[in-house]
């Protein structure tokens, strides 16, 4: 009977929601993940040693962090723009994880990441999160975890103030909107003292957010603050990335 039911359930489901690739509607041939392999592969990617990582791992480092890698680079109404939109908007967080575990095969060739005691996803400000449901950076950071296999803490850093959104403004207001709202609650300070920790968010076009989330970290006694994103953005300053 629960096989019946089962098959039943399979059916209607691969009715309702075909098992095709959501980027170019081919057949899955079985992959869960909604996307194809072949969609992955046309996502460019960031070797560590590229120029645009270089560049802004330079400027990062002048914002008070000490080390910055990217898996792909983002490109304005291309596939990775698609991916990122469905896993923020539409729930699609199983993409989170996808991207995380790509992101966390690059980390393993760069001994100073995976030796970081935790992953912190960036935080939502409690009342996006009410809205949203769920932070995006949490199953990135989940996705990075089953591969690297360095715990993720959610609950050291917390955001104090509701911020706009950082897409439509330029380098120096995306500073000034995301000063001091990141706070290392006290109860885990300790948890921090003299660590490495690694920032994990989506995506990083000018490093504001980063950098604010760095700077509470380290006043609060992190050794070191590296951070990682699915993507950097490929876009000019000021031009919105999604």
């Amino acid at each position: 009977m629960l096989t019946v039911l089962r098959s039943t359930l399979v059916a209607f489901r691969d009715f309702v929601f075909p098992n095709i690739c959501f980027l170019c509607k081919e057949n899955l041939n079985g992959n869960q993940l909604r996307i194809c392999n072949k969609c992955w592969t046309e996502i460019p990617m960031l070797e560590y040693a590229s120029e645009e990582l270089c560049e802004k791992r330079g400027q990062l480092h002048s914002m008070n962090v000490d080390d910055f890698t990217a898996c792909f680079l983002f490109e304005k109404n291309e596939r990775l723009q698609d991916i990122v939109h469905q896993l923020k908007y539409e729930e699609k967080t199983s993409f989170g994880i996808a991207l995380g575990k790509r992101v966390g095969g690059k980390l393993l060739s760069l001994p100073q990441f995976v030796s970081a005691d935790y992953l912190i996803p960036i935080p939502l400000h409690k009342t996006k999160l009410k809205e949203r449901g769920y932070n995006q950076s949490d199953f990135i950071a989940r996705g990075i975890s089953s591969v690297t296999k360095i715990s993720v803490a959610t609950k050291f850093l917390s955001r104090t103030k509701y911020t706009q959104s950082q897409t439509k403004l330029k380098f120096q207001e995306r500073r000034e909107n995301v000063n001091d709202v990141f706070v290392v609650k006290n109860k885990f300070q300790k948890e921090i003292a003299n660590k490495t920790v690694l920032l994990v968010d989506d995506v990083i076009t000018t490093g504001a957010t980063v950098s604010s989330a760095s700077s509470a970290l380290k006043a609060s006694g992190a050794k070191n603050v590296y951070a990682v994103s699915a993507a950097l953005t490929a876009l000019a300053d000021g031009v919105k990335s999604i």
